[in-house]
């Protein structure tokens, strides 16, 4: 009976080291105050002429878009975010950005191709930086497409569609 304890004891410490959520007791939860996520699309460099690029920057107080055709800036918008909001965008952040995966590296790029890139700063364990090339990537496509996903509630409160179309 005396082993039975010891052996118990080993067991169920063994069984509780197993079950160790680390990943979780490591990531650093992201301050709205300080957070701030920078979107940018650039479009296609051949013709036609009506190819839009963009870029999107978010913080606590505004969403600001830029939409420009080759270096012309067709529009400059800013608008606030509500407070409630930008705390819930920031707190649902870690998991999106992980969510995205790994982008690829494209070593042979095309002629007219798009790219876009996100860069997320001061927001603990979800801060990142990456560049996608689109070209000859399915899986960059697709993750410039989640990032899309990820920042349309702020890119519909400027109205990004509707500049794209003009």
């Amino acid at each position: 009976m005396k082993v039975l304890g010891p052996a118990l004891l080993v067991t169920v410490l063994s069984m509780s080291a197993c079950n160790d959520d680390s990943d979780a007791a490591d990531a650093t939860p992201a301050d709205p105050a300080a957070t701030t996520v920078h979107v940018h699309f650039t479009d296609s460099s051949v013709p036609p002429e009506d190819h839009r690029s963009w870029d999107l920057t978010l913080d606590q107080d505004t969403v600001h878009l830029v939409v420009d055709s080759y270096g012309d800036v067709l529009a400059d918008e800013t608008v606030e975010i509500s407070a409630g909001r930008w705390k819930d965008f920031v707190a649902d952040l870690d998991d999106a950005v992980d969510e995205l995966g790994e982008p690829e590296d494209v070593e042979e790029g095309c002629t007219g191709g798009t790219a876009m890139s996100l860069e997320v700063q001061d927001a603990g364990s979800a801060s990142t930086s990456m560049d996608l090339d689109n070209c000859a990537s399915d899986t960059n496509r697709a993750i410039s497409d989640e990032i899309e996903e990820l920042v349309e509630p702020f890119t519909s409160m400027v109205g990004l569609a509707g500049h794209l179309d003009t």
